[in-house]
């Protein structure tokens, strides 16, 4: 017998997962005490949409918790400069982002991030993120 199950049980599997399971254990036991539903593709496409729901909330909540401590990053780049301290190549979202994936774990699009104009000098310069304007990047540019 095909089921859902409804919770992780061990030796069984984990939630959400679609598993086959003697009919006796299912009725008996499973079923009772709703760890899990019987597999129908109506049931199915609900949970699927509970799955869906559940990893938006989770990815929210962990987004939330990143931005408060954001305040405390400092991405330091080394790069190649001019003598009067003009960058070769600017300092642009992209490598802002890959940055921030590599050092701090952080997973942002280019459009949550706030360049007032594009980082050309050597120095310190603060980068800004949506939603909460307020939340600022450090970036510390040094020459090579």
């Amino acid at each position: 017998m095909k089921i859902i199950l409804l919770r992780n049980l061990d030796r069984i599997g984990h939630q959400y997962e679609v598993k086959e399971v003697t009919a006796g254990f299912a009725r008996n036991f499973l079923l009772p005490k709703q760890y899990a539903i019987i597999y129908t593709p109506q049931n199915y496409k609900i949970i699927e949409e509970k799955k869906k729901k559940v990893g938006r909330e989770r990815q929210l909540e962990m987004a939330k918790n990143n931005l408060g401590k954001i305040d405390q990053f400092i991405l330091n780049f080394k790069e190649k400069a001019t003598a009067a301290g003009k960058l070769f190549a600017q300092i642009n979202k992209k490598k802002i982002l890959e940055k921030l994936l590599k050092e701090q774990n952080l997973k942002l699009k280019a459009d949550d991030l706030i360049i007032n104009q594009p980082i050309k000098e050597i120095g310190s310069h603060l980068v800004g993120i949506k939603p909460d304007y307020y939340n600022k990047i450090k970036i510390i540019i040094e020459k090579i």
